[in-house]
């Protein structure tokens, strides 16, 4: 937590402050920071109406914690700007502007001594008369010690803190679920992005294999025709040379039989050829499709990944809103109709007028409920849907 102290006509915050955090330790930081020696005090300054103790500013002992004191009087605030801290060197002064500072805040603290003191006189008044009428009933304080007004303003000021941090954790929960939101959909941006890059890598390669293969069975066909030719010219040559023996000498005959028998082996040796490449084509095929079938259960685990993940963080949230609603049926129980016939009978007992306050419990719990309700927050999650028609395999 931050808060926000005036030094020397300049604002400076003072970061990483908890609910244990005391005035010493604040002013020890600031002075660090400042780089100045001396003695100094922290202010206390209220400007707020509805305060009508802490009107006049008040220095604070180094014992006492401010974020308890701002968040015990959090509900009387209408700004943060209604209470203020000032850092004041008490010894002398280098400048004549801090020294009339100093010297108009000694006359405010003064001023405060005696208001202080008059409110003692009045408060020892007031105990004195409080001893009186508790002595007449004691048999009433003793029955509904538990449900007196003092704990009943003490567990008020638990729920607000409660309702505080409550709103904290809602806030981080609702980040959290944004950046969780925002990181699902770059994860499915890249797999879309991913899987089309690989299918049209694939797709292409089908193409090429398949104009390869085209033109292999071409050059397939035009060989076996060839081949198949040469076979049944073996015979007719054979029955010319029988005829021709006049015409051709034995040398041409036997150099067309040494040909033909070596066209022969080149044949089969390209037809091999092609079987070997046709069944390797095959292998590759069924390889790439494999492949692919592998790829699509990986995608199908991660669309289950993500529901389960979306599933875990609506649990969550639903989680800490029934949490909210259970803390505020129980305070909101706890205040039953026998506190306040207790107090009803301590007020008639003491003559004890009853002020008004437009900070009811109902209004706070009602106000709770609000803030807790689901349907006002703004995140949303979305979750992008595909069709599994969208990917083609070949």
């Amino acid at each position: 937590m931050e808060l926000k102290v005036h030094v020397d006509n300049t604002i400076r915050t003072v970061c990483g402050l908890s609910q244990h955090t005391t005035v010493e330790e604040i002013v020890k930081a600031l002075v660090h920071s400042i780089k100045q020696n001396g003695i100094f005090v922290l202010i206390e300054n209220f400007q707020t109406s509805k305060l009508s103790n802490r009107r006049l500013p008040r220095i604070m002992s180094p014992d006492e914690k401010p974020i308890e004191i701002i968040f015990s009087y959090l509900r009387f605030l209408d700004n943060d700007e209604d209470i203020e801290f000032h850092l004041v060197r008490t010894n002398e002064a280098e400048s004549s502007d801090s020294e009339e500072k100093l010297k108009t805040l000694m006359v405010e603290i003064d001023g405060q001594k005696k208001a202080l003191d008059e409110q003692n006189k009045k408060l020892e008044l007031l105990i004195k008369e409080m001893h009186e009428t508790e002595e007449s009933n004691l048999d009433l304080i003793k029955k509904n010690e538990i449900k007196s007004k003092e704990l009943i303003k003490r567990k008020l000021l638990i729920l607000d803190l409660q309702r505080c941090l409550n709103q904290k954790k809602i806030s981080k929960l609702e980040s959290n679920k944004e950046e969780f939101d925002e990181a699902s959909l770059n994860r499915e941006l890249e797999l879309n992005l991913f899987l089309n890059a690989q299918h049209d890598y694939y797709k292409r390669k089908l193409d090429i294999t398949c104009k390869n293969l085209s033109s292999l069975e071409t050059d397939y066909d035009r060989l076996k025709a060839e081949y198949n030719f040469l076979i049944e010219s073996l015979p007719q040559i054979g029955h010319q040379d029988q005829h021709s023996t006049d015409t051709n000498s034995k040398s041409q005959i036997n150099f067309n039989f040494i040909e033909s028998n070596r066209q022969n082996e080149i044949n089969k040796s390209k037809m091999i050829y092609l079987e070997k490449s046709s069944s390797n084509l095959d292998e590759i095929i069924n390889t790439k499709s494999r492949l692919i079938q592998n790829l699509e259960a990986e995608y199908q685990n991660l669309l289950k990944c993500e529901n389960n993940i979306e599933n875990l963080c609506s649990n969550k949230v639903n989680e800490l809103d029934q949490m909210s609603l259970l803390e505020s049926s129980s305070s909101s129980e706890y205040m039953s109709d026998e506190a306040y016939e207790s107090n009803a009978s301590l007020n008639s007992s003491r003559n004890y007028r009853p002020q008004k306050d437009n900070n009811t419990t109902s209004a706070r719990y009602s106000r709770i409920r609000r803030l807790t309700r689901y349907d006002k927050s703004p995140a949303r999650f979305v979750k992008n849907k595909y069709d599994s028609s969208d990917i083609h395999y070949f």
